[in-house]
């Protein structure tokens, strides 16, 4: 009897267990995020447990405004920023960055790219253009979106409102109704977007709505009313970063910001031309300027611009065939001699003329041999005035030019750093270079900054003679010696600073029949161009530019007078 109880018992204990083990093997696991299945209560799972992507640590979609900057987030947003709520400075609500700095043109003023410029530094402790600007600020910002459009409003005291890409389009901001504002998108596309790369590069257009049709300014040389115009003209607008100071904590924040060039040139319906011309853009409030030390400024029409307070744009006279626009100085005073704008024509040397003017005369075919086309690269011969042209196709490294002329058959290219040694002894340092082609500098060139010399003639010294235009990369920071650009057809060159954020300084004098000052950065002591006339010319002068130099200021001992 008792062993068919305990039996009874076992099989009893036996059932139980096999339905408690049933019964659990039954049970679903609880869902886990980051598995890279999709269970219960999980709206996504990528296979992770980042909440810096498009699916969150909880494994749900991730958003604008969660506090942490996805690229792309759940919505398909490429999120820049995280707005921390308010009136942000630096954020917009959906996730787009704000841009810092200024505008400056010549025709209208100071133009804001955020209200908050009034309350930073560019650098400190440099001022905000005025303070009646800020004292009157309207609300406005620019700003780069999720999918790289470049959108908004910056502000002008003179002018009102500027509209960037889609922002400007009736359908975006219907305010902006056609019959008031235009009627239709330059060249028939409402955008302005940024590329990738460090800097980026800006492309579209913004518009000053104030003047409906004709207010469109082209943000790329690319897509200007006249189609693609690099060919005559490299501007364009990028996008870099620069620090910027809090005006009450001094804190500084890295904040993102435009720079160089857009281009406003309206034609009307009779084809003429009345256009607001450059608007220079930059973290800075002082806007991108002309200096010159110890020279002259010719210019063969007007002559615009401006240098900061206590600044100069030349060291003696300012001369133009045109108007002069009281802004542009000159640091011996405003008025006759120093500084006149019915200097009249001086007309750029040409082979008509036998590249002469007021200025002296230019023998570049005496210069060269009689069979110069004719003399192969790598070997030499004699000039009318017994010099040996060397027939040359590169220029490296040091150089020693040895009172020489050097010919180059086609366009030269300069990639590699050069340094223009002094000679010795009874050796001359001079040296003529002409090109026939078109000058391209990508890299400095230096001269030896050795100062021990016996003889003047020692003294190195260049001239670039230039049958082409003059094309200075925007790595370049310093170049040397006397620039001549005369043109392809030989009636006047271009030359062409390079657009970037970096001064550039010219050890010499540049002559040309159109300059593309292309440089934006500034500072109250330097030009973004710095041409220092260093008296080299004179104290040692090139072969074939004896004429010439006799019309330049004169040097005397390290000291300069006119």
């Amino acid at each position: 009897m008792k062993k068919r109880f305990y039996f009874l018992i076992f099989i009893a204990l036996l059932v139980v267990s096999v339905g408690f083990f049933a019964y659990v093997k039954a049970q679903t696991p609880p869902p886990v995020c980051g598995n890279g299945v999709v269970e219960s209560g999980e709206t996504c799972d990528d296979g992770n447990t980042s909440s810096e992507d498009a699916c969150s640590a909880s494994c749900q979609p991730t958003v604008c405004g969660d506090g942490i900057i996805q690229s792309p987030n759940g919505n398909g947003l490429r999120e820049k920023c995280e707005p921390t709520g308010g009136s942000d400075p630096f954020c917009t609500a959906s996730c787009g960055t704000k841009i810092f700095g200024w505008g400056w043109a010549d025709t209208f003023g100071w133009l804001s790219l955020n209200d908050s410029n009034c309350d930073y530094w560019p650098v400190p402790p440099e001022p905000v253009p005025a303070d009646d600007f800020c004292a009157n600020r309207l609300a406005h910002y620019v700003q780069i979106d999720g999918d790289d459009n470049l959108l908004g409003w910056a502000w002008t005291e003179n002018l009102g409102y500027v509209c960037f890409g889609k922002t400007c389009s009736p359908t975006v901001t219907p305010a902006l109704n056609n019959a008031q504002y235009g009627l239709a998108a330059p060249n028939g596309v409402w955008r302005a977007g940024v590329t990738s790369g460090e800097p980026s590069t800006v492309d579209g257009w913004a518009k000053i709505i104030m003047l409906g049709d004709e207010g469109w300014f082209s943000l790329n040389c690319s897509n200007s009313l006249n189609g693609d115009t690099c060919a005559v003209s490299d501007y364009k607008v990028n996008v870099g970063s620069d620090f910027f100071f809090n005006r009450t904590t001094g804190q500084s924040v890295s904040r993102p910001v435009m720079t160089g060039y857009a281009w406003h040139n309206y034609v009307d319906s009779q084809g003429g031309r009345d256009g607001l011309g450059w608007l220079a853009l930059s973290a800075d409030t002082i806007p991108p300027w002309l200096q010159t030390r110890f020279g002259d400024i010719y210019s063969g029409g007007a002559i615009s611009g401006r240098a900061p307070s206590g600044a100069f744009n030349a060291t003696y006279r300012i001369l133009a065939n045109g108007s002069i626009e009281p802004t542009f100085v000159s640091a011996r005073g405003f008025d006759s001699p120093w500084v006149d704008p019915n200097y009249g024509p001086i007309d750029f040397p040409t082979p008509q003329t036998r590249y002469s003017n007021v200025l002296g005369k230019l023998d570049l075919v005496g210069l060269l041999c009689p069979n110069i086309d004719e003399v192969r690269v790598g070997t030499t011969c004699t000039n009318s005035y017994s010099r040996t042209v060397q027939v040359i196709d590169s220029i490296r490294g040091n150089v020693a030019l040895g009172g020489d002329v050097y010919y180059v058959p086609g366009t030269l290219t300069i990639n590699q750093a050069i340094e223009f040694k002094n000679a010795t002894d009874f050796e001359s340092g001079a040296g003529t270079i002409i090109i026939n082609g078109d000058l391209q500098i990508n890299a400095d060139v230096l001269y030896d900054q050795n100062d021990n010399l016996n003889r003047f003639r020692n003294l190195a010294s260049v001239a670039w003679i230039v049958r082409g235009n003059i094309i200075i990369s925007s790595a370049v920071e310093d170049v040397v010696g006397a620039f001549i650009s005369l043109g392809a057809d030989g009636n006047g060159g271009t030359i062409s600073t390079g657009a970037s954020g970096k001064p550039l300084t010219v050890s010499g004098l540049m002559m040309a029949r159109q300059f593309n000052l292309q440089r934006t950065g500034t500072s109250q002591q330097i030009g973004s161009e710095l041409i220092i006339y260093d008296g080299r010319l004179l104290a040692n002068i090139p072969p074939g530019l004896d004429d010439f130099a006799q019309a330049l200021p004169i040097w005397r001992s390290g000291t300069f007078a006119q």
